[in-house]
């Protein structure tokens, strides 16, 4: 993947104009400093995105999309997913290993995207206010949040309802109300909104004809106009009975009931030693199952780099042999 990741129009901006939520986690003098401490900004030109690049280079554990949009692309076997970022999110070093069950993943700038980075600046300003941290969460389970809210919408029924969803949900975060409706200010592809709802590009163009002739969206230059609101519950209703786990027959942990009132003080010992004896069995069990699991991982990857070599080798033109003589 060839990425760009040369932060152009660098410029510096308080952190306290970046997140304003920041504020409510800081003492008066916390907030002042806030104000004043400025961290760097710059823009990211158009094209594919090394998060793990365009951080190092920057020397930032973070970066806080303030403009445009990225967009996050994963894909298990043909089969690709889209998460959009936009401003207010976050982006962060990668994980440290990869799963093997995705194929593909990449990070991709619909056009520039303009970003503040946070560095040994902020870690500063959050060592000597620690609640800080508490702040950056909060932003960042925001954020999960709404990755959550797009995995349900996938388990709607009807495409139909999942690309109103969707729209909806991109409305709440990014969008505006104006006074023919709720803009989405999000040019996307028919393929984009079938990554992110998980359908098929033909599929998403009969439903999205569908929604438009009944009149509930309609196609705008800057994205879609929502012209009615998403159906949503009039109260919170209960999900049900929670799915239930696949007990491990490997492990001897048994649940231990809570002590009733009136136990001495020598069965409340016997019970706490029986516990922590059982939750170190468990332990002990879970980083065998771990180890195993990690010896698997390498095996297959060894197993997928020799069969790449393989095709490598056949792929080569077999060595002409000099003329004797």
């Amino acid at each position: 993947m060839q990425t760009d990741n040369v932060l152009t129009g660098a410029g510096r901006i308080p952190l306290m104009e970046v997140e304003p939520s920041l504020a409510d986690h800081l003492p008066p003098d916390g907030r002042e400093l806030g104000r004043r401490l400025t961290i760097p900004v710059g823009t990211v030109p158009r094209g594919d995105v090394d998060p793990d690049a365009l951080l190092g280079e920057a020397g930032a554990f973070a970066a806080v999309i303030l403009e445009g949009l990225l967009m996050h692309r994963v894909a298990i076997d043909d089969q690709p997913a889209l998460r959009l970022m936009g401003p207010g999110d976050f982006l962060t070093y990668g994980v440290g290993s990869r799963s093997p069950l995705l194929a593909h993943a990449e990070y991709h700038a619909a056009g520039p995207v303009r970003v503040a980075m946070l560095g040994d600046r902020v870690l500063w300003l959050a060592q000597r206010f620690p609640r800080l941290v508490a702040g950056l969460q909060t932003r960042m389970a925001e954020q999960h949040e709404r990755v959550a809210v797009q995995l349900a919408i996938c388990q709607l029924p009807r495409v139909e309802d999942r690309l109103m969803a969707m729209l909806w949900l991109i409305a709440e975060t990014w969008g505006r109300v104006t006074t023919g409706g709720t803009l989405v200010p999000v040019s996307l592809t028919h393929d984009a909104l079938g990554e992110l709802v998980g359908a098929r590009r033909s599929t998403v163009s009969l439903a999205l004809k569908q929604l438009v002739e009944d009149g509930v969206l309609v196609r705008n230059d800057g994205g879609w106009l929502l012209l009615k609101p998403f159906p949503a519950a009039a109260e919170a209703r209960p999900l049900g009975v929670l799915p239930q786990l696949i007990p491990d027959a490997g492990s001897n942990w048994t649940e231990q009931p809570a002590p009733p009132p009136g136990r001495s003080h020598d069965e409340l010992s016997a019970l706490v030693r029986a516990m922590s004896e059982s939750h170190q069995h468990s332990a002990a069990a879970f980083e065998s199952r771990l180890d195993r699991s990690r010896q698997a991982r390498e095996r297959n990857r060894a197993l997928r780099d020799m069969i790449a070599q393989q095709r490598i080798a056949k792929q080569r033109p077999p060595r002409r042999l000099a003329p004797s003589g």
